[in-house]
């Protein structure tokens, strides 16, 4: 999915001509973090990463690839053997994202995917401040979070409880892709906020990893690179011009704002969904707003009837900056916000920044350019190649 003949990756730096991986950093100042993936971890990185954009088209047959398989991949590492599945990322995120937003010669990412965190029930802490104020700082760059696999209420990890990343819930896998997934981290944060963001797919999620098998596992760090991969679709709706008629036309292409196109995943959610027997209703805190669905997405571009007086019509527009707190979304017809405002960042309630231990939920982070490390998981098990595509 990610080799190149061509382009040899043995140790860190930049790569911008390799087909697939623009960059593979260290994301750390701790010496134990090295390069490469690890069997200890479940090849977590190689997993997600293939979710998000493998693609081994011109170097071999398989139909199994990401979900936006022409972005290339700004990959920084976080962890190494000596860590377990533990990570150690800067003591500043703002440091961690800035890179991947510069960039090389081969492009810059304006996605990021992270299935890694902290479990700090749901508070806002320093590492959740660092990657909202990234996001304040740098308003084209959407972030992704692992909501956490703590299987209950109020358990949403750091930093998925920032307030303007899309933070991830986990669904179970087809066909009963519209249930809750059981270990999924729940809302609200600890504030009141509302949490996770939106859900995705995340249980058996089979996808490659070394040397040449494909290994399913579980949890929200399966269902992050699925959402952000998906955001990087609408993203290239938007900036080919396919808004407003549905046709690709380049002179409607436009560059859409992180709090837009976290807008457009948001209003996407498809629902009902169930929680066991339990039907609900979005938004709520053990879905946030319901399943990604790029379909609906794309459907942001119809305008029907007039809009009564004093709303807007139903459509993509983009949403100044304004310093609130908590969520704030534009309702232009009853069942979804189809703007986000980016919130300004505020100092935690309390000391210093968490200690980045793993939850049942995370260790790395990448960066998409249209990197990450992972999140220990519920279930495992290495299959040989599939013959066709998995049905999550």
């Amino acid at each position: 999915m990610f080799r190149d003949a061509g382009v040899p990756i043995t140790d860190f730096g930049d790569f911008p001509t390799h087909r697939k991986i623009i960059a593979y950093k260290k994301g750390s100042t701790n010496p134990d973090v090295v390069f490469g993936d690890q069997s200890s971890a479940s090849y977590h990185g190689t997993h997600t990463a293939g979710t998000t954009v493998g693609n081994d088209d011109g170097i071999g047959a398989s139909p199994n690839d990401g979900m936006a398989k022409a972005a290339k991949l700004y990959f920084e590492d976080l962890s190494g053997p000596l860590l377990g599945t533990g990570l150690d990322p800067f003591l500043d995120l703002n440091d961690l994202f800035l890179p991947s937003y510069l960039g090389n010669a081969g492009g810059a990412a304006r996605v990021s995917s992270n299935s890694w965190g902290a479990p700090v029930a749901g508070a806002y802490d320093v590492t959740s401040l660092n990657t909202d104020q990234f996001m304040w700082n740098h308003p084209d760059y959407l972030i992704f979070f692992a909501n956490g696999n703590s299987a209950g209420s109020q358990t949403v990890g750091s930093p998925g409880a920032a307030k303007s990343v899309v933070s991830m819930g986990a669904l179970q896998t087809a066909p009963t892709q519209m249930n809750l997934a059981t270990y999924t981290s729940r809302g609200p944060a600890a504030d009141g906020r509302r949490k996770p963001t939106i859900a995705a797919v995340g249980t058996l999620i089979s996808a490659m990893t070394p040397p040449s098998d494909y290994q399913q596992i579980s949890g929200t760090s399966m269902a992050t690179p699925a959402a952000a991969g998906t955001s990087l679709l609408l993203r290239q709706y938007c900036t080919e011009g396919w808004y407003p008629t549905g046709t690709k036309v380049p002179g409607n292409g436009f560059t859409p704002s992180a709090a837009l196109l976290k807008a457009m995943c948001v209003n996407s959610g498809d629902m009902p969904l169930k929680n066991s027997s339990v039907t609900l209703a979005a938004p709520d805190n053990n879905v946030g707003y319901g399943r990604i669905d790029a379909d609906i997405g794309a459907l942001l571009r119809r305008r029907s009837a007039p809009a009564p007086a004093g709303r807007l019509h139903p459509g993509l527009e983009h949403c100044t900056k304004h310093r609130v707190q908590g969520e704030c979304h534009r309702r232009d017809h009853p069942a979804r916000g189809d703007a986000v405002l980016d919130r300004l960042p505020r100092q935690p309630g309390h000391g210093g920044p968490a200690r980045q231990q793993p939850e049942p939920h995370g260790l790395e982070r990448r960066d998409l350019v249209p990197g990450q490390r992972l999140q220990r998981v519920r279930h495992q098990r290495r299959l040989r190649p599939p013959a066709a595509p998995p049905t999550t």
